[in-house]
């Protein structure tokens, strides 16, 4: 199963059963979910420790930086390269601001780099 699919699989399933704890996830492969628990349990704690990234902030936070700071174009490009690595529009802005307080031209560098 591609990650991005079973990624959103396991956010609509703690969204939908918010007192969900870590073994009741067992539930997601026995649903027809082509994969093993073991994996599901890797994701959901790989979701957590990018939700800790997230929550407890970064460069942009530590400078005060929100997408109001930063150029447009450059934002843009940075969400859609972060979107390669992250299902979640949120967490890639926020991936994105964090290079952006580093080096305002950030994606551009990285695109005329070619990585």
């Amino acid at each position: 199963m591609e990650r991005k699919i079973l990624v959103n699989q396991i956010v609509k399933y703690l969204k939908d059963n918010p007192k969900a704890i870590l073994d009741d996830l067992d539930g997601l492969a026995e649903d027809g979910l082509d994969v093993n628990k073991d994996k599901i349990k890797a994701e959901v704690l790989n979701l957590a420790k990018l939700f800790s990234i997230f929550w407890l902030g970064g460069r942009a936070k530590e400078k005060g930086i929100t997408v109001r700071d930063v150029n447009a174009k450059e934002l843009k490009m940075g969400i859609k390269v972060e979107m390669e690595h992250s299902p979640n529009k949120i967490i890639a802005t926020k991936i994105s601001l964090d290079h952006l307080a580093e080096d305002s031209e950030y994606y551009t560098k990285l695109a005329k780099a070619k990585l």
